[in-house]
């Protein structure tokens, strides 16, 4: 049985998903940073539903995010509401055009062909240990 470095695989099938990704996002006119951002509001709660939050999951710049939420909110994906306690908090709702579009775009090719696949063996390889070098 040929050797699995756990690593290598998760990294490919990132590649594999993000390629996808891109693929769906340009069908449906959108980019990934949009599909990233349509993704986490489908996920968060009223404590992480600011811009600030996904300034600090997306990693970027808050001009960047704020001009992605400009766009969204322009293509009525998202809607900014201010919080009634505090007027300076914004909060952000994923809107049902935004669900459809997000829908559309999740990559999920690679997932059904591999549960395809999957259900086909009806048991899971096993993997190496993995050992944690230091």
């Amino acid at each position: 049985m040929e050797k699995v470095d756990v690593f290598d695989l998760i990294e490919r099938m990132s590649v594999l998903i993000r390629s996808e990704e891109r693929e769906k996002c340009t069908a449906v006119g959108i980019q990934s940073v949009h599909l990233q951002v349509l993704n986490y509001l489908s996920r968060c709660n009223k404590f992480s539903d600011t811009p600030a939050a996904l300034t600090n999951y997306l990693g970027m710049t808050r001009g960047t995010v704020s001009q992605t939420l400009s766009l969204l909110e322009k293509k009525n994906y998202i809607k900014k509401t201010a919080d009634i306690n505090d007027r300076r908090v914004v909060h952000l709702q994923l809107m049902p055009e935004g669900q459809t579009v997000l829908e559309k775009a999740k990559p999920a090719e690679l997932f059904i062909k591999a549960t395809t696949l999957l259900e086909k063996k009806k048991t899971l390889p096993m993997l190496p240990p993995v050992s944690i070098k230091h």
